[in-house]
């Protein structure tokens, strides 16, 4: 879901939702999987690449403060009205 919401332009939901991850990962004690690491070494590069690390640090800061359900709204588009 983060690259994809990488490569769509929003890096900032992007770099804040795999922040909220990563502390998820780690509440359950366990690494992510090769592919997953993979994956987010792939993203890390995608977000540096249109991001500061400054501002990469406040976005991560701010994605490992997110809850359940803020990180649910940034990975899911807004509903669409009428439907």
């Amino acid at each position: 879901m983060t690259m994809l919401l990488a490569r769509r332009g929003r890096i900032d939901e992007a770099a804040r939702l795999s922040a909220y991850a990563e502390r998820v990962y780690a509440s359950f004690e366990r690494s992510p999987r090769l592919v997953a690491r993979r994956n987010r070494e792939r993203l890390l590069a995608l977000l540096a690449a249109e991001r500061s690390a400054p501002a990469l640090a406040k976005l991560f800061d701010e994605g490992r403060r997110l809850t359940e359900d803020e990180a649910c709204a940034l990975a899911l588009p807004p509903p669409v009205p009428g439907v």
